[in-house]
């Protein structure tokens, strides 16, 4: 993808006015990213906030099992039109507890804390606009919460396919297994089970 092209893209999904828009673009650092690249890494302090232009990303945190092992768990997924950040990282510049996973090449747009916040005073607009944002994700938290902790594997596989059942194909299974914290061979059988349902 071009740079222009990106541009252009990123113009035609970002939902918002023209002035916002003009100004993120203005403002955002294009980069690429390659396929299983660490676009932030766990222990790094997250200072940027991400726009997703083309491709697909997650969010990863590594979990100590009983038996001493090391295991992935992926915490969200993002794909075009996306802004997102590691916010307790980001807000209070400490180091993140989340990894963030290129999970194709994928095209983004990255906005620096520092002129996020030299320029959100200047722009009247932004600053509801930035809110917005920040509200969809403190709502979207509190129902991925209680999806793994109040509810049964098949309530929590089908809150998945809500959320993100246009991306099922894009993703890897053992990431939707791990998203769901169940094993692979649970995974396994869930689908079957619901897809029975559904005959």
């Amino acid at each position: 993808m071009e740079f222009q092209h990106a541009i252009d893209k990123a113009k035609n999904i970002i939902k918002a006015s023209s002035v916002i828009i003009a100004t993120l673009v203005t403002k955002g650092k294009l980069r690429r990213f390659t396929k299983g690249e660490v676009i932030l890494q766990e222990g790094e302090v997250c200072t940027h906030v991400y726009f997703i232009i083309k491709g697909l990303a997650r969010s990863v945190y590594a979990m100590k099992t009983e038996d001493g092992k090391i295991k992935e768990v992926s915490t969200w997924f993002y794909a075009e039109g996306d802004f997102f950040y590691m916010a307790n990282s980001y807000n209070n510049q400490v180091p993140s507890e989340e990894s963030i996973e290129a999970l194709e090449d994928t095209w983004m747009l990255l906005f620096e804390k520092k002129i996020v916040d030299e320029i959100t005073p200047k722009v009247p607009e932004l600053y509801p606009f930035i809110i917005k944002q920040y509200e969809s994700w403190v709502v979207r938290a509190e129902r991925h919460m209680r999806s793994i902790y109040e509810q049964n594997k098949e309530k929590r596989y089908e809150y998945f396919l809500t959320t993100f059942g246009s991306l099922s194909n894009r993703l890897r299974q053992q990431d939707i297994a791990t998203f769901l914290r169940i094993s692979m061979y649970d995974f396994s059988r869930l689908r079957s089970k619901m897809a029975k349902t559904k005959e």
